[in-house]
């Protein structure tokens, strides 16, 4: 069966003076994204990109202190998922985008074990605010896998999800009356 891309777009989570209901409506919807992708990937990809932080530090150097938190807090989470890691690789796409610039995204796929869906399950896929030990602050953009075939991607400081879905899966969503919009390729 035929699977379409979808969106949910979730930065009401993170807006100032957001309407509660709004925020709680939006919190499901992550909540149901995030156990069907931990119910149905066995792979997952995070993406760290230094360069670009680079880059920044020479534009705006407050950034640069920052830089080496951000740094140390990446190889902390690193170090709590080593055991799952299968490979890491660089190049030019990030968010399953090309990028036509020099920049260059550093990725790093784990297996989907237990303890990473565990981890993962105790936080969020999109960034907050307070970013605190959320590991997806650092380790960011996930992509999540069955076998090679992708079933959704996470912006996570933009705070959209994409997910492919077949009719029935659709229909399972929108039977809890949870927005998911066709994403316009």
């Amino acid at each position: 069966m035929d699977k379409t891309l979808y969106l949910a777009e979730l930065a009401v989570i993170n807006t100032y003076k957001a309407k509660k209901d709004d925020v709680a409506k939006a919190k499901k919807l992550e909540g149901k994204l995030r156990s069907y992708f931990l119910k149905n990937s066995n792979f997952v990809e995070f993406t760290n990109s230094p360069e670009i932080s680079l880059f920044m530090n020479f534009k705006w150097p407050f950034f640069h202190t920052n830089r080496n938190l951000v740094d140390k807090k990446t190889n902390e989470s690193i170090e709590l998922i080593k055991e799952d890691f299968v490979k890491t690789y660089v190049d030019t796409t990030m968010c399953l985008i090309e990028h036509e610039t020099n920049q260059r995204f550093k990725h790093y796929r784990y297996k989907l074990s237990n303890n990473l869906k565990e981890i993962i399950n105790k936080q969020t896929l999109v960034c907050s605010n307070s970013t605190g030990d959320n590991i997806l602050s650092y380790l960011e953009n996930p992509v999540f896998y069955n076998n090679n075939e992708v079933i959704g991607h996470v912006i996570s400081h933009e705070s959209f999800v994409y997910i492919y879905l077949d009719d029935n899966e659709f229909k399972d969503f929108v039977s809890t009356k949870l927005t998911l919009v066709q994403n316009e390729k």
